[in-house]
């Protein structure tokens, strides 16, 4: 009996050590500048789908579910790109998708992602899926 419980509690700890290690290995591309910085399931993340400001969406405040699974999802804020009549920057809800999972120098790639914002008068919907890039 003590060997069984004993390869039970071993096989407990390699599959949970496993499964942690495949979320650990899965990252995100997020621009900064020029550059691009690979995140684990960010918390925040400006992504630019042309490279131009225009283009761009910043998202903050984001919570992760199914992270390294083949779709994961986050909700939280995106910021916009044009300035209020103060002066401030106002952000509204957000849920981001990605998806595409591409395997590369031990690592997991997102290599998709789509977006959608609740803009003011306006129905939140879906985002086309757009292209993450991986370092391969």
């Amino acid at each position: 009996m003590f060997r069984v419980c004993l390869a039970l509690a071993l096989a407990a700890v390699v599959l949970g050590t496993a499964t942690a290690s495949a979320h650990a290995l899965t990252v995100m591309g997020c621009s900064s500048g020029n550059a691009t910085k690979w995140r684990q399931h960010p918390g925040s993340c400006t992504y630019s789908s042309d490279g131009s400001s225009a283009g761009t969406a910043r998202f903050t405040s984001l919570r992760w579910r199914g992270w390294g699974k083949a779709t994961a999802t986050a909700t939280g804020r995106q910021t916009a790109n044009h300035r209020d009549r103060d002066g401030s920057l106002s952000r509204y809800r957000t849920t981001v998708q990605v998806s595409g999972r591409d395997f590369c120098d031990g690592t997991t790639y997102y290599t998709q992602i789509r977006f959608k914002t609740a803009w003011p008068g306006t129905a939140a919907r879906y985002s086309e899926w757009y292209a993450l890039g991986t370092r391969c």
